[in-house]
């Protein structure tokens, strides 16, 4: 269970930032009723609930998991989701060489993952 918490963790920070980027872009409504705040600053208020659940979802992954594996887990599959969704979304542009650094990323991830989980065989 706590590698499902961890998922849903890094896709709450993920969601969290993506809504922060959404709501860069409309900028924050200042002045109005209190409903027409809410409903001006919708994107957000879900990205504080999304970054406060990710708190809650990786709290209890931590139970379990170790954090010298999970932080690396949760900020590298948030980053490879964010980006990905800022190319396909947002129109980001990525370039070759930022395609080989999240290569090197990654193999990066997997020898963390990897030799963690051979240092408690």
């Amino acid at each position: 269970m706590s590698y499902a918490y961890l998922v849903l963790a890094f896709l709450l920070n993920a969601a969290g930032t993506i809504l922060v980027k959404v709501h860069a872009l409309r900028g924050f409504q200042l002045k109005g009723s209190l409903f027409s705040l809410i409903g001006g600053n919708i994107f957000f208020l879900a990205a504080l609930a999304c970054f406060g659940l990710n708190l809650v979802a990786y709290s209890l992954a931590l139970n379990k998991l170790p954090l010298s594996v999970s932080y690396p887990v949760m900020t590298v599959a948030s980053f490879i989701l964010v980006n990905g969704f800022s190319y396909y979304y947002f129109h980001e542009q990525i370039s070759v060489p930022q395609v080989a650094g999240y290569a090197f990323i990654l193999v990066g991830l997997f020898l963390v993952v990897y030799f963690a989980k051979n240092l408690n065989a």
